[in-house]
């Protein structure tokens, strides 16, 4: 891969990850430069389904709006750029992030895993794929499905409607 197109996949992706993770500030125009009018996704929520930039662009306003209600919000990419190159033209890249933020009182830390496709057209990259997730906290492949953490949940859950039960007797 010629080290300039290289150059070029490494702002792209730099410039996604800004303007939808990492920094809350970056220019709404990246969405339009670096995001393809087809793109398709998944954020982190069950209901963030993307099918298109006009989609995207919404999904990168939630954020913000979201954003706002933290006294503080630092998200660090853990992992180097290291794209995968099924051709000269389309790049993968997988990377794992670190959340941290304030919300009042509560602090809030995670981990987000978040893979990306790009595609080079016209002399530019573009993203045409996405998927963030974040994995429950302490999960193994020893419970691939996390099942031994719903019934944990729902052991809990039982337990505290047993308890306002008997506090509202």
């Amino acid at each position: 891969m010629a080290s300039a197109k290289t150059k070029l996949l490494k702002t792209a992706f730099d410039r996604v990850i800004s303007v939808s993770l990492v920094d809350m500030n970056a220019p709404l125009r990246w969405i339009n430069q670096y995001f393809a009018d087809t793109v398709k996704g998944f954020g982190t929520a069950e209901d963030e389904k993307i099918s298109n930039l006009k989609e995207t662009r919404q999904l990168i306003l939630n954020g913000r709006k979201q954003f706002k209600k933290f006294s503080y919000f630092k998200v660090k990419k853990l992992t180097p750029f290291s794209p995968t190159f099924s051709s000269d033209d389309i790049a993968v890249l997988t990377d794992e992030f670190y959340l941290k933020a304030k919300l009042g009182d509560e602090k809030i830390e995670m981990h987000l895993f978040f893979t990306s496709v790009f595609q080079y057209h016209g002399n530019k990259w573009k993203c045409i794929a996405f998927h963030g997730s974040v994995p429950p906290k302490d999960s193994s492949t020893d419970d691939t499905f996390h099942v031994e953490e719903y019934r944990k949940r729902i052991l809990e859950l039982e337990h505290r409607v047993e308890k306002r039960n008997a506090e509202l007797i």
